[in-house]
């Protein structure tokens, strides 16, 4: 999920949470991130790369770079700062 807060937190104004991207990881990948390893040191394992969250992530190199990590957080960031950009059209407090 996405927050996005006016003020400093919930109980000073607005704070909205909204959708994130969502993707599927490979299930040997999946397996050992939930043992406890970091997904970007798996993910650099199992494909040859090195310090791939500083570039594309994960989703990047899923997609063979058609999405990358940062263009995953533009469209839930966006829709999270909507109540904000039109205060009028959404009724205060606004709550996911």
């Amino acid at each position: 999920m996405v927050e996005a807060a006016s003020g400093r937190g919930p109980e000073s104004g607005r704070h909205i949470v909204g959708p994130n991207g969502e993707y599927l990881l490979p299930p040997a990948v999946v397996a050992r991130v939930l043992r406890g390893e970091e997904l970007s040191r798996v993910m650099d394992e199992v494909t040859g790369r090195t310090e791939s969250k500083k570039q594309q992530g994960a989703v990047g190199i899923l997609t063979n770079g058609l999405f990358t990590r940062a263009e995953m957080w533009q469209g839930p960031l966006a829709c999270a700062l909507m109540p904000f950009l039109h205060p009028e059209l959404y009724p205060s407090p606004v709550t996911g």
